[in-house]
């Protein structure tokens, strides 16, 4: 739930990291009273409090919905996601190089549904009419590479990179 939006730019929206009562927002402090009957119903149920937004018509509205809910990167930055639509874009790079070597995220996101991935990378190519989308995946990922390659479109490809841990793989892509 948004609690506060960030008046300087890039304008983003701050959610509450728990479910429960905001008692103190200030420039450093977000501070949430937990509401644990709340929290196991979430989880109990696995349905979220409220109901996913419909899909965005165009790129205007994909960036609104990002920014109405305080999207960001996850390098550690903070970095706005709407932000990186605002200018064009010619190369679309999801990353699902898994950057850590016990870490399998991307790998469980793949075996389990790799035609929703395939669908979503060439919904958000068309949408935002990148001319490029690439999603890449660790040369030694056998399974993901097996699973997801079937339903790549034409205009979605798949680079595989080489394992170069502790490197990084944003900095080979």
């Amino acid at each position: 739930q948004v609690v506060a939006r960030y008046s300087g730019a890039p304008g983003l929206a701050i959610a509450s990291p728990a479910a429960g009562t905001v008692r103190v927002i200030s420039r450093q402090t977000l501070q949430v009273e937990r509401n644990l009957q709340e929290s196991s119903k979430e989880t109990a149920t696995n349905t979220p409090a409220t109901a996913p937004p419909s899909a965005p018509e165009d790129a205007a509205g994909l960036r609104r919905l990002l920014a109405d809910n305080g999207i960001v990167g996850l390098g550690g930055g903070g970095f706005a996601t709407h932000t990186k639509f605002e200018s064009p874009v010619d190369t679309l790079i999801i990353n699902a190089v898994e950057c850590e070597p016990e870490l399998s995220s991307d790998l469980s996101c793949i075996e389990r549904e790799p035609a929703a991935l395939a669908a979503c990378a060439a919904w958000l190519q068309n949408l935002l009419a990148i001319p490029r989308c690439i999603i890449a995946l660790a040369r030694n990922n056998a399974a993901g590479i097996t699973r997801l390659s079937p339903h790549l479109s034409s205009g979605v490809t798949l680079t595989l990179v080489a394992d170069q841990y502790p490197a990084g793989s944003e900095r080979q892509l």
